[in-house]
């Protein structure tokens, strides 16, 4: 069946991959939760600390960044006619799968 651009499949394969993926998102969800509760009692106990903690095989390590160059701004304001649509890289197509909680 077609809704406008989308096509509904009900076909057992599709559906029974959409559960298996479900299923797998869901752990994921939960997987995340639990590493990001994890990190910050690991953080808590490290206390502050420059460089780098190792224990209990793991490593945490301060790295600093610097802050990058907003070019789409710095062309704005120094160079604002310029077209930079020719140095416009190729356009990507990927394949986004969401859980929509629609059956």
């Amino acid at each position: 069946m077609v809704k406008g651009d989308v096509s509904v499949r009900e076909d057992k394969p599709f559906l029974d991959a959409a559960a298996d993926y479900t299923v797998a998102y869901g752990r994921s969800e939960q997987a995340k939760s639990d590493l990001g509760s994890a990190r910050d009692a690991l953080l808590a106990e490290a206390g502050e600390f420059t460089g780098a903690v190792t224990g209990g095989n793991v490593r945490l390590s301060q790295v600093v960044r610097s802050g990058i160059v907003d070019y789409k701004k710095a062309m704005a304001e120094l160079l604002p006619d310029t077209d930079v649509e020719p140095y416009r890289k190729a356009g990507t197509t990927t394949i986004m799968v969401k859980v929509t909680g629609e059956q």
